[in-house]
């Protein structure tokens, strides 16, 4: 099983390949013992202050996946460790709704007048997709964990009933939902150099080929 730690395309000199033999219950303690060398590299790049630049505190907002929480194992993780080791990084993670539409509401307020250039999205499966949405809108960057890039065609097989992990929420999901996804859908990305993007190749839900194609 193979993850790919990986700056597209124009910092190929800094991408690496790891291995993680354990699989992907690894992967979240991969990126808690490397997250801050992943956010000061990916703060550094496309860091251009616009001409009224004044400072202010940087702030990270993550994004969880479909059916997840803001108490999932990576959110608390990273939250953990920017308590501990960044204070002075704000840090968000709402409980997003399963209504994409809601949802990409939801993440509006967090990011706030932080300035694109002090503002990072992480956004694991579904909330990878949104984490680009975001991006995109906003001219930030991003982390995406094996984002669901395709998230339309991928959640075509949760069309029903469905609940909550974290919270027990019952809800449908229906193909409205899925129409909405398709509208957010972002073909590719302006600017490649804003994006670190780490996936895992043998995942059985998403294919990694998708992110590595945006």
């Amino acid at each position: 099983m193979r993850v790919r730690f990986n700056f597209r395309p124009q910092l190929q000199t800094l991408a690496a390949t790891h291995y993680l033999p354990n699989g992907f219950a690894l992967l979240s303690e991969w990126v808690r013992t490397n997250i801050r060398a992943a956010l000061i590299a990916c703060h550094r790049i496309h860091r251009r202050p616009p001409p009224s630049f004044q400072a202010s505190m940087p702030s990270i907002v993550y994004a969880h996946g479909f059916k997840s929480s803001s108490r999932s194992r990576k959110a608390t993780q990273l939250r953990d460790y920017l308590l501990a080791h960044h204070a002075d990084i704000h840090f968000y993670a709402p409980d997003l709704s399963f209504d994409p539409d809601i949802a990409i509401n939801q993440l509006v307020p967090c990011c706030g007048n932080t300035p694109a250039s002090d503002l990072t999205l992480v956004g694991s499966s579904l909330g990878g997709f949104y984490a680009q949405v975001m991006a995109e809108k906003l001219g930030c960057r991003a982390v995406l964990l094996n984002p669901s890039i395709r998230a339309f065609d991928t959640l075509l097989h949760y069309l029903g009933p469905q609940t909550n992990l974290y919270t027990g929420e019952v809800f449908e999901f229906t193909a409205e939902h899925v129409n909405v996804l398709r509208d957010f859908f972002v073909p590719r990305v302006t600017y490649p150099e804003r994006y670190l993007l780490i996936v895992e190749t043998g995942d059985e839900v998403l294919d990694y080929r998708a992110a590595l194609d945006c």
